[in-house]
């Protein structure tokens, strides 16, 4: 047995764990509902009720953790939470949104669990259990077990931390993860070649938490993630929807660089980014850090954009949104001039990467494809037509469709950090000078008052403008739109009572 080292609260330094109102109002109720069971049946076994994992390290980081996860030694997350949902109807209180999860190997879950919503927060109820796992397979199977066994099994010690709710402890079975905590350090409970093996999705999440929390790795995590056969693991028995969700969340993480970095000196983003049989090109030789040099410079961009005007006023402050969709893009900004074929089409191949390699959403997929088609006809337009309002307007209104929208400004971001990328020989005094120059693009965006018009409909629908000319449909009517269109562009404020004006003038 694993000798259990276990820390008392008000001896963890320099952490502080102090409960929330909501928080005692749940370990009151569980302590309750631990004796009323007690009381209801006395021949089972004692329950112990533990709050695991994630929930734990962030409350001694101080940080916000939206989710809750229950752990129980002696009975089922499911079953327990019956006898909770009877406790709170006896009290004339709810578990509401109550969400039984059945045993179904093909998702681990070999043990019954459950997920309810109580006082606002939302709470799953799991089993500690240990697990083994099948040589293809990166599903476990799962048997109750004991904390230590638990603990263990988990990705990092930092994970693998309990709250006691009957004791008031934070429990260490690893005995690393509390000094790990205070060295801002990430390992592995156990060897990370075998924890690896067993999952090798947990090399991707050891990067996440690093990167977000900026904890330094331990040496053989990236040893681990090196060996070829957990690179081949990875390739072969996580999904790509769970590669994609770990990308995601590394991108929309406080270090999103870092974890880029992390991956590619493990040399797995050869193996994050995924390839087609069809692909136009031989990526055996390519060099990924350019992908991490992509990354690197669209935070440099974004980090001057606190100082320097370089997109249009109304796109500030960047949203959430805003940032998730550039930090894809820019990743992805070395293989947008290759292609692959599907169906007998050809496509970006950032469209498979984003699409099939990550499997994220179709706006997703679509805002890449669409802000990385233009940026050469932004560096084009910035260098030469800066002044053109009809250029400028045509180019927005183009980037500007369905479903980028409002969020075309992206693609200013990413032509600034293609052309530093591209020409990294570049000095600080030259790189400033690009600055400037997509910052007068801005302003000039917002003088001649475009930044909007990906949104604006025409002044003067076709059937109007071919009945004031006295004209049937032909080939001429789309000329007409356009110049249309353009004119709008040149006057933004312009009535349409002028604009019938000045297209008489012009056609007849």
């Amino acid at each position: 047995m694993i000798e259990n080292t276990v820390h008392n609260i008000n001896e963890i330094q320099p952490f502080t764990f102090v409960l929330n109102e909501k928080e005692k109002q749940l370990v009151e109720l569980f302590r309750n509902i631990c004796e009323y069971i007690h009381q209801s049946n006395p021949n089972l076994p004692p329950i112990t009720v533990r709050f695991v994992g994630g929930w734990v390290r962030d409350k001694l980081l101080n940080i916000e953790c939206s989710d809750l996860d229950v752990a129980l030694d002696t009975m089922l997350g499911h079953e327990f939470a019956l006898y909770v949902n009877k406790y709170l109807n006896e009290q004339s209180l709810s578990l509401e949104h109550v969400q039984k999860i059945e045993s179904n190997p093909e998702k681990s879950r070999h043990l019954e669990t459950a997920k309810g919503f109580i006082f606002g927060q939302w709470i799953d109820f799991i089993n500690l259990r240990t697990e083994t796992y099948c040589e293809n397979s990166r599903v476990p199977n799962m048997e109750f077990g004991t904390p230590e066994e638990d603990a263990f099994r988990r990705d990092i010690t930092i994970n693998a931390l309990f709250y006691n709710i009957h004791t008031n402890q934070i429990e260490d079975f690893t005995g690393k993860g509390i000094e790990d905590m205070k060295n801002k350090f990430i390992r592995t409970p156990l060897c990370p070649k075998l924890t690896f093996t067993d999952d090798p999705l947990r090399i991707l999440r050891t990067v996440r938490f690093g990167s977000r929390l900026n904890f330094e790795l331990a040496d053989d995590i990236g040893d681990a993630a090196r060996i070829p056969e957990i690179k081949q693991a990875l390739q072969n028995k996580v999904s790509r929807s769970r590669i994609g969700n770990e990308i995601d969340k590394m991108l929309t993480g406080t270090n999103p660089v870092l974890a880029i970095q992390y991956l590619n000196s493990f040399n797995l983003l050869d193996v994050i980014i995924d390839k087609p049989e069809t692909l136009d090109t031989n990526l055996d030789l390519f060099d990924y850090s350019e992908a991490v040099s992509s990354l690197e410079c669209a935070e440099w961009v974004l980090s001057k954009t606190n100082s320097i005007q370089l997109v249009p006023k109304s796109a500030y402050p960047l949203t959430d949104k805003y940032l998730r969709i550039l930090r894809f893009s820019a990743l992805l900004l070395p293989f947008r001039h290759y292609n692959y074929m599907e169906k007998r089409k050809t496509y970006s191949y950032c469209r498979y990467i984003m699409r099939t390699g990550f499997q994220l959403p179709n706006n997703d997929t679509n805002s890449v494809v669409i802000l990385q088609k233009y940026i050469d006809d932004i560096i084009q337009l910035v260098n030469n037509d800066i002044n053109d309002k009809v250029a400028i307007g045509n180019l927005i209104s183009n980037i500007g469709i369905l479903p980028v929208f409002g969020e075309w400004s992206i693609a200013l971001l990413l032509a600034i950090t293609t052309e530093l990328v591209t020409t990294p020989e570049y000095t600080e005094e030259m790189k400033e000078k690009i600055l400037e120059k997509y910052s007068q693009l801005a302003k000039n965006i917002d003088e001649f008052q475009l930044d909007t018009c990906w949104s604006w409909k025409s002044i003067i629908d076709g059937k109007h403008a071919l009945t004031l000319l006295n004209m049937k449909p032909g080939p001429k009517t789309r000329e007409i739109m356009s110049s249309i269109k353009h004119w709008q562009f040149l006057h933004p404020n312009g009535t349409q009572e002028e604009c019938e004006i000045w297209l008489k003038q012009t056609y007849l």
